[in-house]
């Protein structure tokens, strides 16, 4: 097995260092070309990047100079008349389309204001029963009307129509809309109507604030962004007399500036009635006014640019009204695509007739344009830098330039969300901080969802799916308001329970913090670790890209990458990101298990792992398996969740985990396969379950084709060094150095997942330890073979498969496809097959283990099985605990600089091993020699090379790797030299040669 290693890898480092420097050859050849398109890809984004923020912070930094220059620091105060009586009637209009649940506390609130001449109307339609129903509980509570818009009213139903229609049924002087959910402060309809009678404006809108911040990652960055939009955009926008988007809620008018608004579109032809509907409203009397667009679903948005277009004036009220934000993301998503197909449909219509003034169709246009260019400029800025570093293009001062100015207005994007945040939050300051200070680092993402969002708005816009999508609310605006608990649930029970539950796994994450940790400052470096600091992890990103032969992705070697300069170079900060991922899939496993069965099998299968000597070697080396380790049971639960409630939270993030796990180790693919396997596995089998619904094929294959096109850049760069007739010139470039594997390797895989402790460098496996891991996995087998009786004489008793049985397919499903399959292909294809590679297949292995346990009937047989196999994984640990690493670089080194000089030659055989001798040794004025110079195996030329270097030094040192070319660099140095000492340190051989008296003489 040693012998096998020394070789492949051999050939292994051989294919990296070539590769690499052919990579550097193309990407000089293509540099002029690339040179202009990255240029010109650079000054475009960065100049929309720029334009987009100038437009946005203009206004906000011309606002603070006036006011400074002018010292008015706060808005004036209007007041109104001292008699009450000859107020204007307002009427607010709140449209209810299944808001049984949350209609109580709008209707509450607006009867609670001290505005004493406000008329309040619930608009509805006739088949919303819930409304209606709970409308009529409530008439003896409170006053307000209740309109009911008529079925065969022209136009589909939606917010805008309902509005129109309620407009003819009304006469109050000033006309506005809220929310179902929406709560007012008591003195929001005094403060409108001096703003639109003392302060003569035309129409008015009040701060809208989201006041569910605590439900959430989604709810907080919601109102991190009302605070952003309302506290420091909007009134700089009115400050500067720029258009404002209003709100779909809060907005009131002069009645008479609406009849204009409709009067205008009857005037230019623009209103949504054909000659059906105008025969429709002469038959019931009505006019047919339609002061919103109720063919456009953000009518708001479009009112409020048609009102600064023809110059009414506008005042931002200084009253919050809170609202509640979407708790779940799938209710998130159809918000924002109704809000941007909205403002799509919008900057159609302005495209097509814009105003005659150039200047107000800039700003309309622009403005409808707007919530669409954030998102696309912060991707092509990330697109431009990924690509120049992976053409290894250095850039250019214009570049540059614009990349800086892009980067310093992304920064005040996020310090100003977070100051919007604090401005509106009410928490305590250190909780304010903390979350301030989680949005500025995970703010965008939430503009991922944006984008998200605009995609799915574009898609419909095109399709010509004009629907209005609503929007669900729970009530959690006067949940809150009344100091009321989520949704009236007791989730400090919840809290409580998990927290009882997650304390045994704390104390297995203890001991395993202890395992993984211990011998991360003892054990030396071995060769493979040598690579990864001093190869990869020293090359420039660029380079990490695109090293052809390498057969691993390019997300651990980036994260160490990043880890070394914020660290420094030392081996621990290098294995500790090991460590860290090691912790952290102790915790995942244990939800994985809770998630796919019970709490119970989450704690064995977190036992199993931390106890697991293949789970603790590879979490205390600077390799990526404890990463892909990670990332393979996050991607493998998110798979879990999003089949238990297919919402397009947990969609999204099974398509994120599983590209990072894809970008992280080769056999990702194989995961991603069993996964595939499972669904047409379950789609076709009778005997579905509810707990795992499994979705239709094309949503699935849906999501593979996302996850396969994010993953295409890996498969172009990688692919052709497996299968040489994809690729040309270096591409085509083989790995040579996995050989074919034969039917033994599954039985010694099932030895390595049981913690047989022979793990190349530390070859601590012997007879007694081989036959303690056989009889672990004997116990196994016979813990799986009566799981299947059971679910035999199950299936035979029901007639089809329960519940958990698919479970366990399941888990079944991913460890066959990361053993079976790399098996096909290394025979069909190519070889692939080790061990190591299969490494999640024992997580998945551990989990089947687990429920098979805890499917036995007795507790106390459980705990005994489960004792049992932790006991014997543990003397496996021990034993490999105090074995020692046959690759000793640390004591090697030390040996040559404690018996040579520092003028000393110092040969190194095969020539790749020099990174792991050179970490370790510490004499810089040592003259360094590979031998052979470019290959494992000495050329024709390469004795006399070798002649030349030793000649004129009296001392050799020869630090040789594994059983290679050595005895050709000693025949050459009997010539001249004599051996004075040698030293084995485990498969390192160091030899001290010096030169014979009589050649001196020659």
């Amino acid at each position: 097995m040693l012998n096998d290693y020394i070789a492949t890898q051999s050939n292994h480092l051989c294919d990296v260092i070539s590769s690499a420097s052919m990579t550097n050859m193309m990407v000089e050849s293509n540099f002029v070309p690339k040179y202009l398109i990255i240029t010109l890809f650079a000054i475009l984004f960065g100049a929309f990047w720029a334009v987009l923020n100038l437009y946005n912070y203009y206004p906000v930094l011309k606002m603070w100079i006036d006011r400074l220059l002018s010292q008015k620091f706060h808005r004036a105060t209007l007041s109104l008349d001292e008699d009450m009586n000859h107020l204007p009637e307002l009427d607010v209009y709140i449209p209810a389309y299944k808001e049984g649940e949350v209609i109580d506390q709008s209707i509450e609130s607006v009867n609670n204001t001290n505005y004493p001449n406000v008329s309040l109307y619930i608009l509805v339609e006739p088949d919303d029963d819930d409304t209606r129903g709970r409308l009529t509980e409530l008439k003896s509570q409170f006053d307000f009307t209740e309109i009911v818009v008529p079925l065969d009213y022209p136009g589909d139903s939606n917010k805008p129509r309902a509005l129109n229609y309620a407009f003819e049924q009304t006469t109050g002087e000033i006309c506005g809309v809220l929310d179902a959910e929406n709560i007012v402060e008591p003195d929001f309809f005094t403060k409108i109507a001096s703003a639109l009678t003392t302060g003569e404006k035309d129409y008015a809108q009040g701060m809208v604030d989201m006041i569910n911040e605590d439900d959430g990652w989604l709810n907080t960055l919601f109102r991190a962004e009302y605070g952003y939009w309302y506290q420091i955009i909007f009134p700089s926008f009115v400050w500067t007399r720029f258009p404002l988007p209003l709100s779909g809620t809060s907005c009131f008018f002069w009645r008479s500036v609406l009849e204009d608004v409709s009067s205008y579109r009857y005037q230019e032809n623009r209103t949504p009635w054909g000659q059906e509907a105008k025969e429709w409203f002469s038959t019931h009397d009505l006019t047919g006014h339609c002061p919103w667009d109720q063919r456009n679903v953000t009518e708001d948005f479009e009112l409020g640019l048609h009102l600064w277009i023809q110059d009414y004036k506008f005042a931002l009220v200084d009253s919050v009204i809170t609202e509640e934000s979407p708790l779940e993301v799938d209710n998130w998503i159809r918000q924002r695509t109704r809000w941007q197909k909205g403002k799509i449909y919008t900057f159609s219509q302005y495209v097509r007739n814009p105003p005659s003034n150039p200047k107000q169709a800039l700003h309309v246009i622009w403005q409808s344009f707007l919530p669409h260019l954030g998102p696309v400029n912060i991707a092509g800025i990330v697109i431009l830098l990924i690509f120049s570093y992976a053409v290894g293009y250095t850039l250019t001062p214009i570049v540059d330039s614009v990349l800086t100015a892009s980067f310093a207005f992304f920064l005040i994007g996020l310090l100003s969300h977070a100051y919007g945040y604090w401005k509106v939050s009410d928490h305590p300051p250190h909780i304010k901080l903390g979350r301030a200070v989680m949005i500025l680092f995970t703010l965008p993402l939430y503009w991922l969802l944006h984008w998200g969002a605009d995609l799915r708005a574009l898609k419909q816009t095109y399709l010509g799916q004009f629907h209005w999508e609503k929007t669900t609310h729970t009530g959690r605006n006067s949940t809150l308001t009344s100091g009321g608990t989520i949704n009236d649930i007791d989730y400090s029970a919840r809290v409580k329970q998990y927290a009882s539950e997650i304390k045994l796994v704390g104390v297995v994450a203890t001991v395993g913090t202890v395992l993984y940790s211990h011998s991360v400052l003892e054990m030396s470096l071995w060769i493979d670790e040598a690579y990864t600091l001093s190869v990869r992890g020293s090359m420039p990103i660029s380079s990490l890209i695109n090293v052809q032969s390498d057969p691993h992705p390019p997300v651990y070697y980036i994260l160490t990458h990043i880890w070394m300069n914020i660290f420094g170079e030392p081996l621990i900060s290098a294995r500790i990101i090991s460590v860290i991922a090691s912790v952290l899939s102790i915790f995942a496993m244990y939800q994985l298990g809770r998630a796919l069965y019970n709490h119970r099998t989450g704690i064995f299968a977190s036992a199993l792992l931390t106890f697991s000597t293949f789970q603790v070697h590879y979490a205390q080396v600077a390799r990526m398996y404890a990463l892909f380790s990670l990332f393979t049971i996050l991607s493998t639960y998110c798979f879990v969740r999003m089949l238990q409630t297919k919402t397009t939270r947990s969609v999204t993030l099974y398509i994120i985990v599983t590209l990072v796990m894809i970008y992280t180790h080769l056999f990702a693919g194989f995961v991603v396969v069993a996964q595939s396997l499972f669904i047409h596995y379950s789609y076709f089998i009778p005997g579905k379950n509810a707990d795992l619904s499994i979705p239709s094929l094309s949503q699935w294959w849906g999501v593979k084709i996302i996850i396969f096109a994010a993953s295409l850049p890996w498969l172009v760069l990688k692919l052709p060094a497996y299968l040489p007739w994809l690729g040309t010139g270096s591409q085509a470039q083989r790995i040579n150095w996995i050989t074919e594997p034969d039917i033994s390797v599954f039985f010694d895989t099932v030895l390595f997942y049981m913690g047989y402790p022979d793990i190349y460098p530390v070859l601590a496996g012997n007879p007694i330890t081989r036959r303690l891991s056989i009889a672990i996995s004997t116990i196994v087998g016979i813990v799986i073979g009566i799981m299947i009786l059971k679910r035999i004489r199950i299936r035979m008793r029901h007639g089809q498969s329960e519940l958990v049985e698919r479970k366990t397919h399941f888990a079944v499903f991913i460890v066959l496809s990361m053993t079976v399959l790399p098996y096909l292909v290394s025979h069909i294809v190519t070889p692939l097959y080790v061990i190591r590679y299969t490494i999640p297949g024992g997580i998945l292995f551990y989990v089947v283990v687990s429920h098979g346990i805890e499917e036995i009937d007795t507790t106390v047989i459980q705990y005994l099985v489960i004792g049992v196999l932790l006991l014997g994984m543990m003397g496996n640990l021990a034993v490999y605990s105090q074995g020692e690493s046959i690759e000793q670089w640390e004591e090697a080194s030390a040996w040559v600089e404690e018996n040579g000089d520092s003028d000393d030659l110092v040969l190194m055989n095969p020539y790749w091993i020099d990174n792991a001798f050179l970490y370790y040794y510490d004499n810089p004025s040592a003259a360094i020699a590979q031998y052979p110079g470019s290959d494992s195996t000495p050329s024709e030329g390469d004795p006399d090379r070798l002649r030349a270097l030793v000649t004129n030094n009296e001392t050799v040192m020869i630090v040789s790797w594994g059983y290679g070319s050595k005895e050709s660099i000693r025949s050459v140095l009997r010539e001249t030299h004599s051996l004075e000492n040698r030293k084995r340190f485990g498969v390192i051989e160091v030899y001290k040669y010096e030169q014979r008296e009589d050649s001196q003489k020659k």
